[in-house]
């Protein structure tokens, strides 16, 4: 019995023992992470005599930025100080790493009210407004009832495909404002199966791909060629292409009406035709519905040669631009100058400095893969070019003058020195 009761005693007083080290440990790291603590610089600077929204980076004295501390905001959301408007940087860069001790600048800029238009969407017919289906690219297309076809596409920023039901204008009379239909469709159609031709194609030779048409008899795409054959072998219809089309890659013809569907496509082009067969006789030609175009625009140079300035000549990108800006009182009226340049991020387009410091943003349009900017000689006015990969938006950006840039002082920057900080009492 008094040996039950001591190893009882022992074994609380060594499990005691763990606690308290533990506690001891928790401290210790309280402490350390209290060490690395400094508070935080308080900037005070007077903006410029603009209306506009302002952009404030810290600079190092390379005249690298390092941190952008606020981005188009209007200056209502900055505390206002007995000498100017106020904020603060708290050692880190924009990645959340401290910087060394040392001299610091904040320097800023106030952006008035630019003129950006939206002027026209180039590379790909089916993307006329901003409301449009963003179509990248034709990956598989199956007839669909009333003379359309189901279509699987890949849109930006969407792993998954994104199917519609297409219909040529002349189906849907209502709709005359365009030449083809573009409806979404919520799953994936029930044509997309495995599905058998009308009749054997082995005695045909090498059929890259084929879709049924009327009567029994069969399309088909070899040798770069689209031949319709009838149920017993005969060749009935060779469809002749056009000298600028890409080779024949995939058929879908709809039967009521008959219109037979063919994508065209090499590395930079998709070109979708519908052909209207409704009534043709042997020897005839069809009428063609639409012809709708996807240009490859994933990078500037697949697209360049469709990019014009608002002259028609040949748009020149410019990496940086020298605007001129309008006098500022705070100094003096003294002409300025500013190198700005193009970039994207996740929320659009944007103007920024040519050090970083982003300045207003142009669009708003997800998923984008590049930007340029050029001016055309004798003009004020910047031309800009951007694309996720499915159509190339073009903006028109005047007065790009109204933007006054300004110094926000010498931030000298002690580092993060230990604070003293209490012991945790321990129980």
């Amino acid at each position: 019995m008094c040996n039950g009761v001591t190893t009882f005693a022992k074994n609380r007083l060594e499990m005691r023992g763990v606690q308290s080290a533990g506690k001891w440990i928790l401290a210790l790291a309280l402490i350390a992470a209290c060490s690395a603590f400094a508070e935080p610089v308080k900037i005070t600077f007077l903006p410029p005599p603009m209306e506009g929204q302002i952009s404030l980076g810290v600079y190092d004295t390379a005249g690298r930025l390092v941190r952008i501390l606020h981005r188009e905001i209007d200056p209502d959301e900055l505390t206002k100080g007995d000498d100017g408007l106020v904020t603060q940087w708290d050692g880190k860069d924009d990645q959340g790493k401290p910087c060394p001790p040392g001299t610091y600048r904040a320097r800023g800029v106030m952006v008035g009210e630019l003129g950006v238009e939206g002027v026209d969407f180039i590379g790909n017919d089916w993307v006329t407004d901003d409301d449009s289906p963003r179509v990248r690219r034709i990956d598989a297309m199956e007839p669909a009832e009333k003379g359309g076809i189901f279509m699987q596409t890949a849109t930006p920023g969407n792993p998954f495909p994104v199917f519609f039901t297409v219909y040529p204008a002349p189906i849907l009379p209502e709709k005359k404002e365009t030449s083809v239909i573009l409806v979404p469709f919520p799953q994936t159609p029930p044509a997309f199966k495995q599905l058998k031709p009308p009749m054997p194609l082995s005695g045909l030779g090498k059929v890259e791909a084929w879709t049924a048409g009327t009567l029994g008899s069969v399309w088909v795409l070899r040798a770069n060629a689209v031949k319709q054959y009838s149920k017993a072998g005969k060749l009935l219809y060779t469809l002749e292409s056009q000298p600028d089309d890409p080779p024949p890659l995939k058929l879908a013809c709809a039967l009521s009406p008959v219109i037979l569907y063919v994508l065209y496509e090499n590395a930079t082009l998709q070109r979708l035709r519908g052909y209207d067969f409704t009534g043709v006789k042997p020897g005839g030609e069809p009428k063609v519905l639409f012809e709708n175009d996807i240009h490859a625009s994933d990078t500037y140079e697949q697209i360049a040669s469709e990019l014009q300035f608002p002259d028609e000549q040949p748009f020149v990108p410019s990496p940086t631009l020298t605007v001129a800006l309008v006098p500022n009182p705070l100094t003096h009226n003294k002409p300025g100058t500013l190198q700005i340049r193009a970039g994207v991020d996740k929320d659009g387009c944007y103007l920024a400095t040519l050090d970083g410091l982003p300045l207003c943003h142009i669009s708003d349009t997800k998923d984008l893969r590049w930007a340029v900017m050029g001016r055309a000689p004798g003009s004020n006015t910047i031309t800009l070019f951007e694309s996720d990969g499915a159509v190339v938006e073009a903006f028109q950006v005047s007065k790009i003058d109204h933007m006054m840039p300004f110094n926000a002082g010498t931030i000298q920057w002690p580092g993060e020195t230990p604070t003293p900080s209490p012991v945790p009492a321990l129980p």
